[in-house]
């Protein structure tokens, strides 16, 4: 994992919910998000082959410009 932004409506929240889901990893932290509401985040991470990926849950659609 190399970077994890969440959308939440407390600052204090999505801080804390990004620190957690660095730890847990794209995985967990994406079982975890399907269990909560009002919570979005999107992560930039690396493959197996060290190529950047990205995923982000429907949240973040509306403010991503993709290229």
């Amino acid at each position: 994992m190399l970077s994890v932004s969440v959308i939440a409506d407390e600052c204090a929240r999505a801080d804390g919910y990004a620190t957690a889901m660095m730890v847990l990893g794209l995985d967990k932290s994406l079982i975890l998000l399907n269990k909560l509401k009002g919570i979005d985040a999107y992560f930039i991470y690396s493959d197996s082959l060290g190529k950047f990926q990205t995923v982000y849950t429907e949240g973040f659609d509306d403010i991503i410009l993709e290229n």
